[in-house]
């Protein structure tokens, strides 16, 4: 989590919260937000996904440093990490939770919301602040929080 070029590489970067959602959520809930454009200059296509089937094989594109086999490698997770502890929700966990779910991480209180029709969840912190957090694959998230807990 540092910049690694450029005028600050090697300091220190601030995790924002973020939220992966659809497309028309996001845009019933804020009907204001702009969308940058496709026309960057290099000859790509935006509108094909590179990923495509990505997730339905165990095969990661590159070397896994710290494989942690609690969850199948491609399962997908929101990570958080709270007063230097690291925990993962695994979204086929999160699904069997109606709502929210209260949890501890580093001795604080933080509420987890999944939306199951979105694939989609995010993390407040009691006052309903959102926290920053990580939408991710296992493999992923386990190498860099090779210490992580995982709610069960």
């Amino acid at each position: 989590m540092q910049a690694v070029t450029g005028p600050m590489a090697g300091t220190r970067l601030a995790l924002l919260p973020i939220e992966h959602t659809t497309w028309d959520d996001w845009q019933s809930r804020h009907p204001e937000s702009k969308v940058l454009s496709d026309q960057t200059g290099i000859p790509r296509n935006y509108a094909a996904n590179p990923y495509e089937g990505y997730e339905n094989h165990e095969k990661t594109f590159f070397p896994i440093s710290h494989e942690d086999t609690r969850l199948s490698r491609k399962s997908w997770v929101l990570g958080v990490t709270v007063g230097g502890k690291a925990k993962a929700y695994a979204f086929e966990r999160l699904a069997k939770e109606p709502g929210s779910l209260r949890d501890q991480v580093g001795g604080k209180t933080i509420i987890v919301r999944y939306d199951p029709k979105n694939r989609s969840a995010i993390i407040t912190d009691a006052q309903g602040v959102a926290v920053p957090s990580v939408q991710a694959y296992w493999f992923a998230w386990a190498a860099f929080h090779p210490e992580t807990e995982l709610f069960f």
